[in-house]
């Protein structure tokens, strides 16, 4: 028997935004917003643009910022100062906290203006590990629209702007509540 690679691509496609569905139908969706925060402190703008959105589509959006978190940590002037030993410490604690928030939540978003270890890590323990659903908003012009291949493998939905993604939300939420509607 042979399978078209198109027809294996059709499928996983309905089994993302199936995946997505459930997950936006329940009363409290947790989100965690990743996205690339080293050698990167100065722009963050895209967390709050990104929460806000979310909460004018639903108050349903519970935001998990590990930004408002580490920026304590990485504005502290005596961060340059520390020891090696001091810095891993320092590293193991942020790293343990964004799993454990990336473990109680219900859907990853990423920004990426830029790949990062840490949120290309955090992809991969979301949706390989977790089995979670993970939405990629990928802007980074140097690649000339082309998206890293793991990226495409290790999430539901890929988009270009945040806009794009607020509408596509707003869109499965309205459907849903149009099911819910046709069905009473």
């Amino acid at each position: 028997m042979v399978i078209r690679v198109s027809t294996i691509l059709r499928r996983r496609k309905h089994r993302n935004q199936e995946q997505l569905e459930k997950v936006l139908k329940k009363d409290k969706v947790h989100v965690y917003i990743a996205g690339p925060i080293s050698f990167a402190e100065e722009k963050q703008a895209y967390r709050e643009a990104i929460a806000e959105g979310l909460k004018k589509i639903s108050d349903k959006f519970v935001i998990h910022d590990p930004w408002e978190r580490e920026k304590l940590k990485f504005g502290d002037p005596s961060f340059n100062s520390l020891s090696g030993e001091e810095k891993r410490a320092m590293a193991e604690t942020i790293v343990t906290d964004d799993l454990r928030d990336i473990y109680h939540c219900d859907l990853l978003i990423a920004y990426m203006f830029r790949l990062g270890a840490g949120t290309s890590m955090e992809i991969f323990w979301a949706n390989r590990i977790l089995r979670k659903p993970v939405i990629i908003i990928y802007t980074r012009s140097e690649d000339k629209g082309r998206v890293p291949l793991w990226l495409y493998a290790h999430s539901n939905m890929i988009f270009r702007t945040k806009k794009a993604m607020f509408e596509f939300i707003k869109n499965l939420l309205e459907e849903d509540e149009e099911d819910e509607e046709s069905e009473e």
